[in-house]
């Protein structure tokens, strides 16, 4: 539910130019042959990279370990909370409860706060912006929007509201 504001914003862009909020490496780098060998990776709209694991678990360290590759930039592994050079493969081992996203260095995203559990309920309009750390102050600059309509009718083409959000250092 957190990412809800997110995927509803990643949802309308879809609609708006096609292409899928779920979509391969190369959709995005088309000129990096690693984006086409990146099979066990995916974008989900503009900001996050997610690397599902899909490996047993190590019964000694309790992690699996993934190999991701991460485009060049600085990224924000949010499950492990550090900020990581792309530009190669890497392999890192992540806990069953871990997810492996990483954000774009600077990028905006707007969520709910964790005591959304569902959506419609009070407290839905509240929103949290989390703000990927960046790498130098140089890479800070970011621009991105907040997609909101009256989600419940088919009114989503004519009747919505279109938030800019600047990240500006």
């Amino acid at each position: 539910y957190r990412l809800a504001p997110y995927i509803y914003t990643a949802a309308r862009e879809a609609y708006d130019t096609g292409v899928s909020m779920c979509r391969p490496m190369y959709y995005d780098w088309p000129d990096e042959e690693a984006a086409y060998a990146a099979t066990n990776a995916y974008m989900f709209g503009e900001s996050i990279l997610v690397a599902p694991v899909s490996k047993p678990v190590d019964a000694l360290t309790r992690e699996a370990e993934i190999d991701v590759w991460l485009p060049k930039g600085t990224w924000y592994d949010v499950s492990k909370g550090e900020l990581v050079e792309g530009g190669r493969n890497m392999r890192r081992g992540y806990r069953v409860e871990e997810t492996p996203w990483f954000v774009k260095s600077g990028a905006v995203i707007p969520m709910y706060p964790d005591s959304v559990n569902r959506l419609g309920n009070p407290g839905t309009d509240d929103l949290v912006l989390f703000c990927a750390p960046a790498a130098s102050s140089a890479s800070a600059p970011y621009q991105t929007f907040l997609y909101e309509d009256g989600g419940d009718n088919a009114d989503y083409a004519t009747n919505y509201r279109s938030t800019e959000i600047c990240r500006n250092g």
